[in-house]
């Protein structure tokens, strides 16, 4: 099983091939060595570096020669490939000749190519430097798609019996989006495998699916003529191939779940029992106002609520971004709780209390620092001094970050009763339309 990529070189092309022609990444180990000398075999430093239409020990000033001829020594110099197989799989004879067979067969015909394979590693595998600029008529190269790379060294490797990748999972989750997911953190991904997983646990054919969808925020399009469903909201640029989110959301197994909800709904007993609810009494709880009131209720929405946690799938589709700043938001929320700001003239008036606390703190730790640097002092009172710096250091970074939550309340605040407005004119728009 070979796995292929290609990127492009810009700069000095010497570089990429002195590193691929680095005798410690293409000789073997010592002791092999060793053995093949006392075998008599023939092992001499290169043995696995091939070129292409080229001398792979001068393909630099060949390279350079070519485009000079063709005047065409801007833009990208050469571009980089690499072929890697499976731990075991292939000895090293054999991955160079399925190198420098997938390099005859790709860019041979009008190209110069330095193809190199690496033993230094647990996987063995081959480099190729391809020149920008073809030999024969001075076209440039352009980069291939992975996927055309991917088939040709299928090919390749069939031919002489290696195994291949038979259902390659495409793309994968970039790392920042896969770490937030392994940790639990809220992703645009992850939010909408909910919902749709919500969703498809109450539907039974894909129109169904896609109003239930709908409700949340989302649109399903399963038009006949997608080769991937997707799913997006309103606010998105892009859309999100269901078929990403894992086993089981391809366009055949999503239909095989419905079939078999929409089977287990017919099997079912309808309970035609009505269930009475017991309304309790509650204390009629005090309503906050202002920039803490509107926090707390956003709060709420957003599903993060100290007695009142609610599933993310019933969040607004309006809102749903800001459930991956939710850490943010709740501790802006905190800070308005802990000094009770309700408008944004107390706002304003502590910020101005922290600055000046931090002012004052600043030029304190400056004279300290001072005396200390004049060694004004004796070594008792220096340690000391720098004990009261550090206490202050620690004070001041606190209050930096305070400084910074007011700053961040005064500019989300807006956004966030913008929202929660165009939302309460959606809620009222819709029961307009069902009471009609």
């Amino acid at each position: 099983m070979a796995v292929t990529r290609i990127w492009p070189i810009r700069g000095y092309a010497r570089d990429v091939l002195n590193y691929i022609r680095n005798p410690e990444k293409t000789d073997m180990d010592l002791q092999n060595v060793l053995r093949y000398a006392v075998e008599g075999e023939k092992t001499e430093r290169g043995i696995f570096i091939s070129g292409i239409n080229c001398d792979a020990n001068e393909a630099v000033s060949q390279f350079q020669l070519v485009k000079r001829q063709f005047g065409k020594e801007d833009g990208i110099t050469a571009y980089h490939a690499y072929q890697s197989f499976d731990k075991g799989e292939v000895t090293p004879e054999i991955a160079h000749q399925v190198g420098k067979a997938f390099a005859e067969r790709v860019w041979g015909s009008r190209y110069q190519v330095v193809v190199a394979t690496h033993l230094d590693s647990n996987c063995l595998h081959n480099h190729f430097v391809v020149n920008s600029v073809s030999f024969i008529n001075g076209k440039r190269c352009r980069e291939k798609q992975w996927r055309e790379l991917a088939k040709i060294s299928d090919e390749i490797c069939k031919a002489f019996s290696l195994s291949v990748i038979e259902n390659p999972k495409g793309k994968r989750v970039p790392l920042p989006i896969y770490k937030m997911e392994q940790n639990g953190a809220p992703t645009r991904c992850n939010l909408a495998k909910e919902a749709f997983d919500e969703a498809l646990s109450r539907s039974r054919n894909l129109p169904e699916l896609a109003a239930n969808l709908k409700k949340q925020g989302y649109v399903f399009r399963y038009e006949k003529n997608r080769k991937y469903w997707t799913i997006q909201q309103k606010n998105w640029k892009r859309p999100i191939r269901l078929v990403r989110m894992g086993e089981g959301y391809s366009n055949k197994e999503i239909l095989e779940r419905l079939r078999s909800i929409a089977a287990q709904a017919r099997l079912m007993p309808v309970d035609t029992s009505q269930k009475r609810r017991v309304l309790q009494a509650k204390r009629p709880l005090r309503k906050m106002r202002g920039l803490r009131g509107l926090y707390l209720h956003y709060c709420y929405l957003l599903g993060k609520f100290p007695k009142k946690q609610q599933s993310r799938r019933y969040v607004h589709y309006l809102y749903r971004d800001d459930l991956l700043k939710l850490k943010n938001i709740t501790d802006e929320t905190r800070f308005l709780c802990r000094n009770q700001v309700e408008t944004k003239a107390q706002l304003l008036l502590l910020r101005d209390e922290i600055m000046q606390r931090i002012d004052k703190l600043s030029e304190k730790r400056d004279e300290y620092r001072i005396c200390i640097r004049r060694k004004d002092c004796s070594v008792r009172t220096e340690n000391s001094i720098k004990a009261e710096i550090a206490k202050m250091t620690t004070e001041l970074r606190s209050l930096r970050r305070q400084l910074h939550l007011c700053d961040e309340i005064q500019k989300r605040s807006e956004g966030i009763r913008v929202r929660m407005q165009e939302a309460c004119r959606e809620v009222k728009r819709k029961e307009r339309r069902l009471e009609r």
